[in-house]
């Protein structure tokens, strides 16, 4: 295993034939008012904290690097979305839904 610091807004860890790639966004995003988070009283009780960082997670063939395959694609594992008091919730890879898990 081997992690790579790429950055202030990205790192890579190396996993046998895979490469996982964590990449933050360096914008903050507000939940969109149809998401089901909206009705939690957590995020009711301060509009602060329904404003998130995201993190994107990303696997590739360690081999695409290696090889310089610039079209190979990467899949999407996860989204992360992070608030101002560090909670967190996890979008699955089809980025459809938000699992609460941080709070």
């Amino acid at each position: 295993m081997v992690f790579t610091d790429k950055g202030g807004t990205a790192c890579e860890l190396k996993v046998a034939g895979d490469t996982i790639i964590f990449h933050m966004h360096t914008n903050v995003f507000k939940l969109d008012q149809s998401h089901s988070l909206w009705k939690t009283s957590y995020l009711e009780k301060d509009e602060m904290r329904r404003y998130f960082g995201i993190i994107n997670i990303y696997n590739f063939l360690s081999d695409s690097f290696k090889f310089k395959r610039e079209r190979d694609l990467g899949l999407p594992v996860a989204r992360l979305f992070l608030n101002k008091e560090n909670h967190w919730c996890k979008a699955n890879a089809r980025w459809a839904s938000c699992t609460m898990t941080g709070w």
